[in-house]
């Protein structure tokens, strides 16, 4: 994370909601570790299973996901996806605090790429 920008910080700590003045990149740190250590509880439990709809928002917004127009089965589908690759502890922390924002940019291009439908 010393590679990037103060800018580039600034708004993955705006993301985040993470006070980059105060808290600076530990804050991000902080933060990172706080998810995995929830994404870990969740994978060791059948907890996603009996989550009701509200949790699963609570539980994408934690992770700053998008959960607009999606069924409760697929978010359990993803919420567990997103825990059981995202566990890993080889996984870079600056990786994982940038996922929310390929997750949105994936999803932005596969609603480009949908085909027109003719009337």
């Amino acid at each position: 994370m010393n590679t990037y920008s103060l800018g580039h910080l600034y708004h993955l700590s705006r993301l985040h909601r993470v006070n980059f003045l105060t808290a600076g990149v530990r804050g991000l740190h902080d933060r990172a570790e706080i998810l995995r250590h929830l994404d870990r509880l969740l994978k060791e439990d059948t907890a996603i299973d009996m989550m009701t709809e509200q949790q699963l928002h609570e539980q994408f917004y934690l992770r700053r996901l998008q959960y607009d127009g999606l069924s409760e089965e697929k978010m359990k589908c993803l919420l567990k996806n997103w825990v059981q690759h995202l566990t890993d502890p080889c996984l870079e922390t600056s990786l994982f605090l940038h996922v929310p924002i390929f997750e949105t940019a994936l999803k932005s291009a596969a609603e480009d790429l949908k085909p027109i439908q003719k009337s």
